[in-house]
């Protein structure tokens, strides 16, 4: 044999391997337990303890969208045995999974049981499959809020708060013994909303009377799951093998991880980037609980992307219930001088709320989930005061010396007439400033800001009615519509860095409440 022939076979076999690799059908076979939101920069040892090689959630759902057009993609199979994501998450990829659908692809879902919200999620899909022994959950949807103030009383300390304006909640736990008839009214209507969407969704299995099944069963055996239609199949685990390789063929090989989304426009960028957590000074990243803080960081990222000639648009993904009021003033300062200058998208996870909607107002435009908490248009101040409860019930007696008539407004001293006073007038300054902030951002009469703010929280389709965000979509939508307004480019998923900050106190749940608790300052608050 020559050597032109022995290089042409070893070509020819490269060749035919190459094919059978990357142009065999296939299956996607996920997991799904938690996404998170964001996905730190870390590096070291600490990527040890921490979700480095994990996609955040945007990349994740992205990246799931862009299988619509792959010819060899046979199928999905979702394994939701131990998924834990919310309801908003999980309209978000509902909304991928029925894209898929219609694009002819085939989906499978399969739990040993399902809770409420994977069950919510599962009615997305072609079949439903469930262990025998397992139990579905359909109970409903529900709050709870502990109240502690007789507790207070009972311990000498002295709640003071000061909010804007009467549905500004958050201190209400701290101050009442049961939620105000404002607080009331909007919790009321979360759950109407949160209740349309699953029976919606369970509707969608051909059941045409979902409420009989919510209020008769709630929680369902395998049998009755299956005798009442919620589920097509009970099997066990090692059956479902069988059941794949009859749906989707023997020849389709199985894969763990959706495709990323290239683009012919390299140069011209869609930068993506991640805001998740409370709105506190600094950017932080806790690895024992895996959770983000929203800091001064996140403006000086934007800043970046704003000089950064190669980037045309910017997605934000918010998910934030709000905290500092300066940080929040710094970061959506940015945003107004970034959409200045580029199209800024703003998609809503399941709270974009008081300081979360605050750097969200500027957007060219805003979507958000049927499930997303937003609004909360209000500003908060408070402490409890504690000097006699330590003098009358620990018998530590607290001896304050001061220069200056407010230097002990943080102490644990109440704080006087002419303190409450002085921070009245203060909050009333922030909160005047939000309003300001909302009606530029948004084109609204400052009037008409005020009558939609008062600290009310507002939830999917009512957000738009309000005026305060433009659409319902998922961050895949969002990212979309940006590279539509760009005419396309590549996506690009910003990684921000997170000052580590491992705050073994998370571990005393109880003990870092308190914390919190005795100090809220100026705040804009969890709504």
């Amino acid at each position: 044999m020559t050597v032109a022939a022995v290089l042409l076979v070893i070509f020819g076999s490269a060749l035919g391997y190459y094919l059978y690799r990357n142009l065999r059908p296939y299956y996607l076979h996920l997991e799904l337990k938690s996404i998170p939101e964001e996905v730190p920069a870390t590096g070291g040892i600490l990527s040890l303890v921490s979700r480095e090689k994990k996609q955040s959630f945007s990349r994740f759902l992205y990246g799931l969208a862009s299988l619509e057009k792959d010819r060899r993609l046979r199928g999905i199979y979702l394994d939701l045995t131990l998924y834990r994501m919310g309801l908003s998450q999980s309209w978000e990829l509902r909304q991928i999974i029925e894209r898929l659908r219609q694009s002819g692809k085939k989906v499978l879902c399969y739990a040993h049981s399902y809770r409420e919200s994977a069950y919510f999620l599962a009615t997305a899909c072609d079949r439903i499959y469930m262990a025998p022994g397992g139990v579905l959950e359909i109970p409903g949807v529900m709050t709870q809020n502990l109240y502690f103030r007789e507790l207070f009383d009972t311990l000498d300390i002295v709640p003071q708060f000061v909010h804007r304006e009467e549905y500004k909640s958050a201190v209400e736990p701290f101050t009442r013994r049961e939620p105000s008839q404002y607080d009331r009214q909007q919790r009321e209507r979360l759950l109407e909303i949160y209740y349309d969407q699953i029976t919606r969704s369970i509707q969608s299995r051909n059941i045409s009377k979902p409420e009989s099944l919510i209020n008769e069963y709630g929680f369902l055996y395998g049998r009755e799951a299956l005798e009442t239609g919620l589920v097509d199949s009970l099997v066990y685990p090692d059956e479902m093998e069988d059941i794949l390789r009859d749906e989707f063929g023997r020849a389709a090989k199985r894969r763990t991880v959706p495709s990323r989304r290239g683009s012919i426009l390299p140069f011209r960028k869609v930068a993506v980037v991640v805001a998740d957590g409370p709105i506190v000074e600094e950017d932080t990243h806790n690895p024992l609980e895996g959770t983000t803080t929203i800091g001064t960081g996140l403006a000086s990222t934007l800043r970046r992307l704003r000089k950064d000639k190669r980037v045309s648009a910017v997605v934000i993904r918010v998910n934030s219930p709000g905290g500092s009021a300066l940080t929040s003033d710094i970061i959506a300062h940015e945003i107004r001088k970034l959409a200045q200058e580029k199209p800024v998208i703003v998609s809503m996870g399941f709270v974009a709320a008081s300081g979360g909607y605050y750097i969200s107002a500027y957007g060219s435009k805003i979507f958000l989930t049927p499930l997303t908490i937003t609004g909360s248009i209000g500003v908060l101040f408070g402490k409890l005061a504690m000097e006699d409860f330590f003098r009358r019930k620990l018998h530590i007696n607290p001896y304050i010396m001061k220069k200056g008539e407010l230097a002990d407004a943080f102490s644990l001293r109440p704080v006087d007439d002419r303190g409450m006073e002085r921070f009245n007038r203060l909050i009333d300054e922030i909160y005047g400033d939000f309003l300001r902030v909302v009606s530029e951002g948004r084109g609204l009469p400052l009037d008409s800001v005020r009558k939609i703010a008062k600290g009310r929280i507002w939830v999917g389709e009512d957000a738009i009615r309000a005026g305060i965000v433009d659409t319902i979509g998922s961050v895949v939508d969002a990212i979309e519509y940006a590279r539509e307004k760009v005419g396309g480019g590549s996506v690009v998923f910003v990684k921000r860095k997170y000052r580590v900050n491992f705050d073994w106190l998370s571990l005393l749940s109880f003990a870092r409440t308190g914390f919190y608790m005795v100090d809220f300052r100026f705040l804009f608050g969890n709504w």
